[in-house]
C-alpha cells in the first residue's frame, strides 16, 4: 500500500513541478514581451496629433 501511496505522491510531485515550470516560461516570456514593446507607430502618433487638432478647432467654434 505504501507503494501506490508513493507512487502517488510522486506523480502529484512532478505535476506540480511541471506546472512551476510552466507558469515559469510563460512570467519569462511574458517578461521579454514586455521589454520589447515599442511606443506607437508613425500612423498613431500622427493620428493622436490630428485627434488633439480637431479637439481644438472644436473649442474654437464652440467659442463663435
Amino acid at each position: 500500500m505504501s507503494n501506490t501511496s508513493d507512487s502517488t505522491k510522486n506523480q502529484n510531485k512532478d505535476r506540480w513541478s511541471f506546472i512551476q515550470n510552466d507558469l515559469e516560461n510563460a512570467m519569462n516570456t511574458w517578461q521579454e514581451l514586455e521589454k520589447a514593446k515599442v511606443g506607437p507607430s508613425p500612423e498613431e502618433e500622427q493620428l493622436v496629433k490630428i485627434k488633439t487638432i480637431i479637439g481644438q478647432l472644436k473649442e474654437k467654434l464652440e467659442q463663435f
